[in-house]
């Protein structure tokens, strides 16, 4: 498969891609946008094309040149993705930037990337981040992008300039999130997000037409990869103005794949359970006997061993009888799986849903890699593993336990900072990731920790917090938890929870997980923080990921004051 992909991408690129799905789609609807009020305007190809070709003989008539930088700063929209298009139409490179980045964020990415003009997506994003955008040539998607489509009636032969374009060529720069500083612009190139993109759709069979919600921020690699994906197939997407608009959108669109990170599933599972909480006593025991049901299937097949046939047909059964019913009221009753990524899940959420009969697939990427390295398959999963390499995906373990990669995804170098670049690769050119892991014995990757987030207790020993953290995070009632000790003489850890959780829950999860973890591991003391992490208050990453040295700095007295 790597080959023939590989083969296919030589020339390709984003933009001729693109030309094809819409000379090849028309009329037939590629997407829906949201108008309010639960109403659902659809967009054809054609209308994709339009959008895009107006976007690159836009630049053009602004002096914008192949290589040079355009930031596009908006929540995900239907216009993301064509003006995205257009930047890469003319070979120009576009800088996604999250819409929560502040403007200080904003300030350096720009500066960083000497970007030369700017789509910003509101008059109150532009007035937000005015400080950070002075100097450049601003684009207000809302109020102004109409007009500069209008101009660009008047720009060069776009075929000439999209033909100068080549798959070697740069198409991206992709910051990290930052967990642990100043974020990196990760460089890849057309033939990298292709490749990428077209190996998943093809693991995972996915099929002309299929519809999808759109939601996480596109200025997210995976998310772009996605959609390119989704371009690939000629798919038809829901774009959902926000993670609390998902549930309208899933209504709407009746996906068959889902992509997800842990807190929607948590949330998800929530909604479920507060509904089943509020019904009548009769319904009550017939979703726990699913449930019941449905986990001893899940237990039997994750063993390997067979499902005897009265219990393959009572689970059938109760699937009829409480599974579908859950899944329509969620607007996945169309669902072949759900993917989900950027985190641990937790493994009673898993189950749970395995248990209703839907299928959830974690999986394994990094913006480097232009995201998926692995990926768990509809008809080949292990829960608590991010599943085998995909095809053309190379994974080995180092000596030290890191998981080292090659893909055809690989990106090209960290932008400006050779450094960082080298000191990421081995001499044979494997890609550190920076992950800790390891495979079993059918192929499978298991993620333990990550290796510069291991903490070196001042007794001497290597402790994964990641590992500690998913246990307490067994329990539904906390939300987050940071498990601290390095280079002290034990563990504590911050906790935080879910609504209307009370206090004693984090002492009775805690007590939990150190029943399963070896005396150095133990959590001795920990602190209920009032606040959840979150990405407004930058504890959390634009992806939901846990700033683990920002949260140890805003705490820094509070966890002293564990170890007086």
């Amino acid at each position: 498969m790597l080959e023939a992909v590989t083969r296919d991408m030589v020339d390709d690129t984003v933009g001729s891609m693109a030309a094809r799905a819409e000379r090849e789609g028309g009329e037939t609807v590629a997407a829906h946008r949201p108008v309010g009020g639960g109403k659902w305007v659809p967009e054809t190809w054609s209308a994709i094309g339009r959008l895009r070709r107006g976007v690159a003989a836009g630049l053009l008539e602004r002096g914008i040149q192949r290589g040079d930088r355009v930031a596009l700063i908006s929540h995900t929209r239907w216009e993301w993705g064509p003006i995205d298009l257009g930047i890469l139409t003319v070979g120009a490179v576009t800088i996604g930037i999250y819409p929560t980045s502040t403007p200080a964020q904003v300030a350096y990415i720009l500066q960083h990337s000497r970007a030369r003009l700017v789509f910003v997506e509101s008059e109150a994003q532009s007035a937000r981040l005015a400080p950070a955008l002075q100097g450049l040539d601003v684009v207000v998607i809302d109020s102004e992008l109409a007009a500069f489509l209008r101009t660009g009636d008047r720009g060069p032969d776009l075929e000439a300039r999209a033909s100068e374009v080549r798959g070697s060529d740069l198409a991206t720069l992709v910051y990290t999130s930052g967990t642990t500083g100043p974020p990196k612009a990760v460089a890849l190139t057309h033939r990298n997000l292709l490749a990428t993109s077209k190996l998943g759709t093809s693991y995972l069979g996915a099929m002309r037409g299929d519809s999808a919600v759109s939601y996480l921020p596109m200025a997210h690699v995976l998310t772009r990869v996605n959609y390119y994906g989704y371009l690939q197939i000629r798919g038809c997407a829901f774009l959902a103005e926000s993670l609390e608009k998902v549930s309208e959108a899933w209504l709407a669109a009746r996906p068959v794949m889902v992509a997800a990170v842990p807190r929607v599933l948590e949330k998800v599972q929530a909604r479920i359970l507060d509904g089943v909480a509020s019904s009548r006593p009769l319904r009550k025991k017939l979703f726990a006997r699913a449930l019941e049901v449905g986990l001893r299937v899940l237990d039997l097949k994750q063993a390997g061993r067979p499902v005897p046939a009265l219990l393959s047909w009572e689970a059938r059964l109760w699937q009829r009888l409480v599974g579908r019913k859950l899944r329509a009221r969620l607007g996945w009753d169309n669902v072949r799986y759900v993917l989900c990524g950027g985190a641990p899940t937790r493994l009673d959420v898993l189950r749970f849903f395995h248990a209703l009969g839907i299928v959830v697939l974690e999986g394994f990427g990094m913006t480097e890699t232009s995201s998926p390295i692995s990926l768990n398959h509809p008809e080949s999963y292990r829960l608590g593993t991010v599943g085998k390499p995909l095809p053309g995906m190379q994974v080995k373990i180092a000596e030290d336990g890191e998981i080292l990669v090659k893909t055809p995804g690989l990106f090209q170098a960290y932008e400006g900072d050779p450094e960082s670049t080298k000191a990421s690769f081995d001499a044979e050119g494997w890609f550190k990731t920076g992950d800790v892991g390891v495979v079993d014995a059918d192929g499978f990757l298991r993620i333990t920790d990550r290796k510069k987030d291991l903490i070196i207790t001042g007794g001497g020993k290597n402790v994964a917090p990641q590992n500690i953290e998913a246990l307490v995070r067994q329990d539904p009632r906390i939300s987050q938890v940071v498990a601290v000790g390095d280079q002290r003489p034990y563990l504590v850890a911050l906790v935080t929870l879910q609504p209307g959780a009370e206090a004693s829950a984090a002492a009775e999860a805690i007590a939990r997980a150190n029943t399963q973890l070896a005396p150095y591991e133990t959590i001795k003391k920990h602190l209920v923080v009032g606040e959840d992490f979150t990405v407004e208050n930058e504890l959390l990453t634009p992806t939901l990921k846990v700033k683990r040295r920002a949260v140890e700095a805003k705490y820094a007295k509070e966890i002293a004051a564990l170890y007086a």
